[in-house]
């Protein structure tokens, strides 16, 4: 049973290891259809590297188009994908589909088109062959089976749609909540601020009611102490003695 590292490189070593040394195995493969079927899947930290590796991002594809995008069938840290589909050496079916053609042996090979496509390779004139093949065979030829994954692959791509519009959307009502939250903040500091200065504006304008009322009334201005007259009498004295001696 391989159902490992879903991508050419290491599926194609694998498969032409067995097609070599255990001619008489039922193989038996998981995601050789849609979406892994043309395009690499690579787990990390992936050892490979040069033209064993394609070109990768965290996005995924969905049903309704091959493109990738963060609504997809994405990996949330798990696993990459190769950034182009098709072409060569990408992909676990296309990994078998070159593993067989390779081979000494004649191989046959069946798809099972459910829960994202289960392969069978058996080669022909094995022991027990015929029987496994016969056996597969209303499953491998199921047009309703065939519909059936189509339209689950459809309605499981779109429940990753919408889980990922509603965490978009709960990730923009936090950024709107915390948004809120900063602005009432700095209303509280503003009004502090506008209290304040409402105080300062309040003293100023107490003083100024004095000033004026002293003008009007210069007898109502309290007179100084005693000692203060002295003290300004006496520095008087002194500067007049100065003088007088100059």
């Amino acid at each position: 049973m391989l159902d490992g590292d879903h991508n050419y490189a290491v599926l194609h070593g694998e498969l032409t290891w067995l097609l070599k040394n255990t001619p008489d195995a039922v193989i038996a493969l998981h995601d050789v259809l849609w979406p892994w079927s043309r395009r690499d899947l690579y787990y990390e930290p992936s050892r490979l590297t040069g033209d064993d590796k394609h070109p990768t991002s965290e996005d995924g594809p969905t049903i309704s188009h091959d493109d990738l995008t963060p609504a997809g069938f994405v990996g949330l840290g798990s696993f990459t994908v190769a950034v182009e589909a098709g072409g060569e050496r990408n992909g676990v079916l296309t990994a078998i589909e070159d593993a067989v053609a390779e081979a000494a042996d004649e191989w046959q090979f069946v798809i099972v088109p459910a829960v994202f496509g289960m392969g069978v390779l058996v080669r022909k004139g094995a022991p027990g062959a015929k029987k496994v093949l016969d056996a597969l065979k209303p499953y491998t030829s199921s047009e309703l089976l065939a519909m059936l994954e189509n339209n689950r692959v459809a309605l499981y791509t779109r429940v990753l749609e919408l889980q990922y519009e509603a965490v978009a959307h709960a990730n923009d009502a936090d950024r709107l909540a915390e948004s809120v939250a900063s602005q009432r903040h700095e209303i509280a500091r503003l009004r502090a601020e506008v209290d304040k200065l409402r105080a300062e504006a309040d003293g100023l304008r107490d003083a100024n009611q004095r000033l004026e009322q002293e003008l009007r009334d210069p007898l109502s201005v309290r007179e100084p102490s005693i000692g203060a007259a002295i003290n300004h009498l006496g520095r008087a004295t002194s500067a007049r003695l100065r003088k007088a001696k100059r």
